[in-house]
């Protein structure tokens, strides 16, 4: 999912903690093409399909919600139309194309008014369709002909909260749209100067702009206001070529030195520490960790010690712990096993997403590889349902070398090598020393290179 979309979802869901919640939503087309493929989110946040009926009529039932809350349909293209669900209510959605083939949604029923504000919020967003081979010039006029469009949005968003029946609605959605307003601008400004190489700490635009920002009010977290601030107060400027440590331990001088609320504050400062210890960039850890200590909640550093102490305990070079696992029938194995062969290792779970993406493209490289006689793959699950992993091994038809770690087990992978998540891979060497305890993943383009590289 793209950013934009990430973001757009997430303001609907969080603008209607008002509350939300539709006893039933219909949607009416006559042309059925405009809802193929289409996604819808549930006042929940899953992710479903209506089913339309012959006379192109597709009616979903909040039954299970006692508030407001909001549903969108998402269209191929990306057009979005959000509604609001309250009980004993209903509201509808009919979707047609015009004259020039362009979709027009029209909303009626309970909440139409709250529902076509959010609906046009999520087309409230800078156009920037340009890059860093567009010229200077150009550049500024495109930035300039967005800020105009992003004016004319604003104006159009304010005048339709306004139209809400609820006082404490107008106001709540009013301060959001300033929010939102004021991040989009200084997108629009940041993304200039980053292109035409100007420093935004040197641009009085730009530093108008975050003056209005409190880092310590909490909506300036909801829409990432404070992440302009704190890039606006940042000890030196942020380029490419800034070294990922002096990016990491700036922003904790930052945070430190602007934010007291302590709920912001930790989560800041807990979310640079997850972003750099998650990182494959090399950087010089000591130094910042050192600075975390100083500057950050006690827990914490302690939440975080053992991924900082496994980076440590696992670099390239040193000699890999002999880790357990068991196969299907229950038999024990020891990583030391495979010694005499580079062993590129999979950390997965059948819960996770992003496991079940790159295990196709792990066969089709398994495959290439076969009769190789100096490289082994293996999968080690963990998992703590053996039943959902032996009946994904069966479904998916896994070939190649496939464990699962017991509880015991699965926490001192964890610990010996900090993962924080999954899917995770491990290359070992021949000679049983780690080659890279953060290998590159199956879906890498350039996977055959590196392992190649690691099999000379």
């Amino acid at each position: 999912m793209n950013t934009k979309l990430k973001s757009i979802l997430a303001f609907t869901g969080m603008m209607m903690i008002l509350p939300v919640n539709a006893q039933q939503i219909i949607v009416e087309t006559a042309d059925t093409t405009i809802t193929s493929n289409h996604l819808f989110t549930t006042p929940n946040g899953e992710y479903t399909q209506l089913a339309f009926n012959a006379k192109g009529v597709a009616t979903y039932s909040c039954n299970t919600i006692k508030e407001k809350a909001n549903t969108t349909l998402i269209l191929q293209d990306g057009t979005m139309y959000v509604m609001v669900c309250e009980p004993k209510k209903t509201q509808k959605l009919k979707l047609e194309r015009n004259k020039t083939g362009k979709v027009i949604g029209k909303l009626s029923g309970a909440n139409a008014d709250m529902a076509e504000l959010f609906t046009e919020y999520t087309k409230f967003s800078p156009v920037m369709d340009y890059n860093e081979e567009t010229s200077p010039a150009d550049i500024k006029k495109k930035s300039t002909e967005a800020s105009n469009k992003l004016d004319e949005q604003y104006k159009r968003l304010v005048i339709l909260a306004k139209k809400l029946k609820n006082k404490e609605d107008v106001e709540q959605n009013l301060v959001d749209i300033e929010k939102a307003y004021l991040k989009n601008r200084l997108s629009l400004l940041e993304n200039e100067d980053y292109l035409t190489h100007r420093d935004p700490r040197e641009d009085n635009r730009v530093m108008q702009l975050v003056a209005e920002i409190d880092p310590n009010d909490t909506l300036s977290l909801s829409n990432d206001l404070i992440t302009s601030f704190i890039y606006a107060h940042f000890p030196e400027r942020i380029t490419k070529d800034m070294s990922a440590e002096n990016y990491g331990i700036g922003y904790i001088n930052t945070v430190d030195k602007y934010v007291t609320n302590k709920k912001i504050r930790d989560l800041l400062m807990e979310g640079i520490i997850n972003n750099m210890l998650g990182t494959t960039t090399p950087f010089n850890i000591d130094a910042f960790w050192q600075v975390a200590k100083e500057k950050v909640d006690h827990s914490i550093i302690e939440r975080f010690q053992y991924i900082v102490d496994a980076k440590k305990n696992t670099k390239a070079g040193m000699k890999c712990p002999d880790i357990t696992f068991s196969d299907a029938e229950g038999n024990k194995h020891h990583l030391s096993e495979f010694k005499g062969k580079l062993v590129y290792i999979d950390l997965w779970a059948t819960w996770c997403g992003p496991c079940a993406m790159e295990i196709p493209k792990l066969a089709k490289h398994i495959e290439e590889y076969q009769g190789n006689n100096k490289v082994e793959f293996i999968s080690i699950s963990l998992d703590e349902n053996m039943k959902a992993w032996k009946n994904r091994i069966a479904k998916e038809k896994l070939q190649w070398p496939q464990f699962i770690a017991n509880a015991e087990e699965n926490k001192m992978i964890s610990k010996t090598f900090g993962v924080m998540s999954i899917p995770r891979f491990l290359l070992i060497n021949a000679d049983g020393t780690i080659n890279d305890a953060d290998a590159f993943r199956p879906s890498d383009e350039k996977f055959k290179e590196k392992l190649d590289a690691a099999l000379q």
